[in-house]
């Protein structure tokens, strides 16, 4: 492409609709690659194939690759379990962030959905702290996002450094999810620490880095 840029110019006609001829086609091969699911991708993702058939949705932007792979019917997430948490399956979905780090979508459409979350470790400052604002760092698959809402929180905040996540969150999963058409909800693409320091309210802070 860049020997076509510099020889643009050439008097040559046969030389000039070469050029056009080749601009055309890696144009024509790009938006066909971006656009089909079987085109040029990576096949081998940290150590292991990953088929483009494993997955149902694959996001990318300049500093990240999500896969989204099927929903699927299984036990709740937890980071640290109450021994009396419910094991019952839930519907969610696990997203993949550069074929390691992991992020679960849990479906909300009632209290009784989520309610499993009042169970883990994670949650336990929101079983200690007096009713008020909420910040959360890293809103990943919208699950802190969940808990705040569940402990009845007068608002949380969502600061999201990737906006495929929140993209996702507000377009595929509005209704699964249930989070961006609440008015105690607010969901903000940003870098956190440069978002807090233009704040001054006080908040509940409740940093999950690993979503």
């Amino acid at each position: 492409m860049a020997a076509v840029c510099f020889g643009w110019r050439e008097p040559s006609i046969r030389f000039s609709r070469l050029s056009l001829a080749l601009f055309l086609s890696f144009l024509l091969a790009g938006l066909a690659n971006s656009l089909s699911p079987i085109g040029i991708r990576p096949l081998i993702v940290k150590g292991r194939i990953e088929p483009a058939s494993s997955f149902r949705l694959e996001r990318w932007n300049s500093f990240s690759r999500v896969a989204l792979y099927e929903q699927r019917l299984s036990p709740p997430q937890y980071w640290g379990a109450s021994p009396f948490a419910p094991k019952d399956s839930i519907l969610q979905y696990v997203m993949n962030i550069d074929g390691d780090a992991a992020t679960v979508v849990r479906q909300f459409n009632s209290r009784e959905d989520i309610y499993h979350l009042r169970y883990d470790v994670t949650n336990m400052a929101y079983h200690l702290a007096r009713r008020g604002k909420a910040l959360v760092i890293g809103v990943g698959g919208g699950r802190d996002i969940q808990s705040v809402v569940l402990f009845g929180q007068e608002h949380v905040v969502g600061v999201e450094i990737n906006p495929i996540f929140v993209d996702l969150l507000r377009k595929d999963f509005r209704i699964f999810a249930g989070l961006t058409d609440r008015p105690d909800v607010t969901l903000v693409t940003a870098e956190a620490r440069g978002y807090l320091s233009q704040r001054r309210e006080k908040v509940l802070h409740y940093s999950n880095v690993t979503h």
